[in-house]
């Protein structure tokens, strides 16, 4: 008696086991997507670390969704260049996706290409100003100004890196800053 009791009370633990597993696997799943609606709110604005702390909470409760982990890599790109996230933004941020054409303009000179990276540095969008910086020292790469002001940027960047990636991130815009001021005292030893 005892045994065939024990018997039926593993098997309904058993089976209650499998039916939470059925129908908490779609509950997860859409628990998982709102996170990754939410974190691409946030990429769309560029609040980094809020959208990166959203696709981690979208991972945790489905690891195989691979929308996730597409848009974290991509978040990660993003920081570090924001040409990278230029399609995404299309769908998701208008006025930011022409921002970034903008800024990728042929410019019929280093000297406006600077021009045009300096107004972003001060109005504060230093994303959008390594993009005509870059351009600038591709145009001209003789041209100091251009580095000065490439290796601003990069130096500014580095100040402005999410926690949860800030290791990388700084490193990279570090390494990007030491590459320009490089350039920059070959130039112009004085500077």
């Amino acid at each position: 008696m005892r045994i065939n009791r024990l018997i039926i009370y593993f098997g309904a633990v058993i089976l209650i086991y499998f039916i939470f597993l059925l129908v908490s696997a779609p509950m997860r799943s859409n628990i998982s997507n709102r996170f990754l609606s939410r974190g691409e709110s946030y990429l769309a604005q560029r609040q980094y670390e809020k959208a990166i702390l959203e696709f981690n909470k979208s991972l945790k409760y489905n690891k195989n969704n691979s929308k996730t982990r597409q848009d974290l890599a991509l978040t990660k790109k993003i920081v570090l260049d924001i040409t990278e996230g230029q399609s995404f933004f299309k769908t998701h941020n208008e006025e930011l996706a022409e921002k970034i054409s903008k800024a990728q303009q042929k410019f019929p000179h280093a000297k406006a290409a600077v021009e045009y990276g300096i107004s972003n540095i001060e109005s504060g969008d230093l994303q959008i100003a390594l993009i005509p910086l870059k351009k600038a020292v591709e145009i001209d790469p003789a041209y100091p100004e251009a580095w000065k002001f490439f290796a601003k940027a990069y130096q500014q960047s580095a100040k402005k890196c999410p926690k949860s990636i800030r290791t990388n991130c700084q490193s990279y815009f570090k390494d990007k800053y030491e590459e320009a001021n490089k350039k920059l005292h070959e130039l112009d030893p004085t500077r």
